[in-house]
């Protein structure tokens, strides 16, 4: 439970409630999160507006301190989610459980599209720590731009093409490469019948 956490502090608790005595609000490193948890609790929508503001605004000294109280759970989760293009280049990414990463990444791709540099970071994970964290490759949108760069970057990731999870993107790539073909020689048989029958 969040409730349990270090990061919501008593601090954090009597700042949320001088939000409601129309008392000036600090929000810092050492409350944001307790009080962004409040916020999101209690529905208090204009305060989650700027909690989110606050984090987005400091999100390396934010993570900084999750990782140092190593207070992973479904509310610091949702600030990696958010925020994970920015962070996903952060090495300590790949000393969270596997369930953790997993939950991170499916989110993320559900919620938005991702970026090169994401699938890079799945790939990378996945050819270092072996089969235990195949599961992330299921995490890959297969979006043109990902397959493409997978194509391309087959030869470095070779060690991971015996993963089911990993065939199965290549498969995608495969038939969507083949209705690509198709699609194209659809148009050039189109083109050649409109320029016969304009000559007759």
């Amino acid at each position: 439970e969040f409730e349990d956490c270090s990061i919501i502090t008593i601090e954090s608790i009597n700042q949320f409630f001088k939000y409601f005595q129309n008392l000036s609000l600090n929000l810092d490193l050492s409350n944001i999160i307790g009080i962004q948890y409040l916020s999101t609790k209690f529905g208090v929508s204009k305060l989650m507006k700027e909690t989110e503001k606050c984090i987005s605004a400091n999100i390396k000294s934010v993570i900084d301190m999750i990782f140092e109280k190593e207070c992973f759970n479904q509310q610091t989760e949702c600030i990696f989610v958010k925020h994970l293009p920015k962070i996903i280049q952060d090495d300590r990414l790949n000393r969270l459980p596997i369930s953790t990463l997993f939950r991170i990444l499916n989110s993320y791709t559900k919620g938005s599209k991702q970026e090169p540099k994401i699938v890079q970071f799945i790939l990378d994970h996945v050819n270092k720590h072996g089969l235990e964290s195949s599961i992330l490759l299921t995490t890959i949108e297969h979006s043109e731009e990902n397959l493409e760069y997978i194509k391309q970057n087959v030869n470095k990731y070779k060690n991971i093409v015996k993963y089911p999870e990993f065939q199965s993107i290549l498969v995608e790539y495969l038939i969507q490469d083949n209705q690509r073909s198709k699609e194209n020689y659809d148009k050039k048989i189109e083109k050649i019948q409109k320029k016969t029958s304009n000559r007759t």
